[in-house]
């Protein structure tokens, strides 16, 4: 017969099976690692470069021109206070002397004007008859040897010719205001310049409408000493929008497109062209006048040179080293200098 497991055993057996299921319930252990910290090694950039090279060197003045037609005429109305009806052309059209551009809105001038020329018509058409009535009545006493009477033909005659009169002059007086309500082109051009025309406008005596130019020929004035020192005839190229048009200096005073002005360096050009360029008031372009140029010579780009108070040096790259480089230089061209001295055709120059 088994005996039963005394008190002391039992509480033995009792600590072993918690130290079991805590051993078995209990969280790993880290192993600790010392963390080393890593450095970055600089990374070397290269230097920038350019080679020393051979070429032109151009030195220019940018001059800014204005558009300038040779024959313009500045469109107004005639009447003022008058609602603007239409406009009926745009900057750029092509107008003919005489063609509509504009009109204004006059409702009572024309509820005015449309009797009276009924009235003149009937007037004239009675007159006609009259004097018809007479003439047959002339060549019937003619035929008989009757004498006639024709005094009510005088009285009627004087009445209708006072009438007519009176209706000739009321018409004149509200055609010619009719015909004001109205601006017709002056002359064969281009529609160079427009007023704006917003719901309600009113017309003005002293504002424009209209500008047109007689485009046979375009002319570009300009204000520069190095341009005005250039010969008469020289040939120049104007930029517009990007787009090069040959130009030629001329005597404003020939050619009739002189303007007053203050400068006495203002030079007038006429563009040469077999079709001439629809220009509008304000164009504006502008022409790069050389005032100097080497070609052939040893070079480098304005960026690549170093200026202080005393000297004049470029950084050149030598046995994969910078160093510092005396030079003496020539001409000073808009993008390119020239070099006289102290760099060789071919060395590599560091530019950053």
């Amino acid at each position: 017969m088994i005996k039963p497991p005394t008190k002391a055993i039992s509480v033995i057996l009792f600590l072993f099976a918690i130290y079991i299921l805590t051993a078995c319930f209990a969280l790993p252990v880290e192993e600790h690692f010392e963390r080393i910290p890593t450095v970055a090694a600089p990374v070397v950039q290269p230097f920038r470069t350019i080679t020393v090279g051979r070429g032109e060197v151009v030195g220019f003045e940018v001059v800014h021109t204005s558009y300038m037609p040779g024959n313009e005429e500045v469109l107004r109305f005639k009447r003022a206070g008058l609602p603007i009806q239409a406009i009926y052309v745009e900057v750029g059209d092509t107008v003919t002397a005489g063609q509509l551009i504009a009109s204004l809105y006059d409702p009572y001038l024309s509820g005015q004007l449309a009797p009276l020329l009924r009235e003149q018509e009937w007037i004239q058409l009675n007159l006609s008859q009259l004097q018809a009535r007479h003439d047959l009545a002339l060549s019937e006493a003619s035929i008989t040897n009757m004498p006639i009477d024709d005094t009510d033909f005088r009285r009627a005659r004087t009445r209708f010719l006072f009438d007519l009169e009176t209706i000739d002059a009321r018409i004149e007086y509200l055609s010619r205001h009719e015909a004001e309500r109205y601006v017709f082109a002056s002359l064969d051009g281009v529609v160079t310049s427009v007023m704006r025309v917003d719901e309600g406008t009113v017309s003005t005596l002293a504002q424009r409408v209209a500008v047109i130019a007689d485009q046979n020929f375009s002319a570009f004035r300009a204000d520069s000493p190095i341009l005005a020192a250039k010969e008469l005839g020289e040939i120049v190229y104007v930029v517009v929008a990007h787009m090069p048009y040959r130009a030629m200096i001329v005597d404003p005073y020939e050619h009739g497109i002189i303007r007053e002005g203050t400068s006495p360096y203002e030079v007038h050009m006429l563009v040469i062209c077999e079709e001439q360029p629809q220009f509008t008031t304000p164009t504006l372009g502008f022409i790069a006048v050389v005032y100097d140029e080497a070609s052939d010579v040893i070079r480098l780009p304005r960026h690549a040179f170093r200026f202080t108070n005393t000297r004049i040096f470029v950084y050149v790259l030598e046995d994969g080293q910078r160093a510092t480089r005396d030079v003496e230089i020539g001409l000073i061209g808009n993008n390119y200098i020239e070099i006289v001295s102290g760099l060789e055709y071919g060395e590599v120059i560091i530019i950053g």
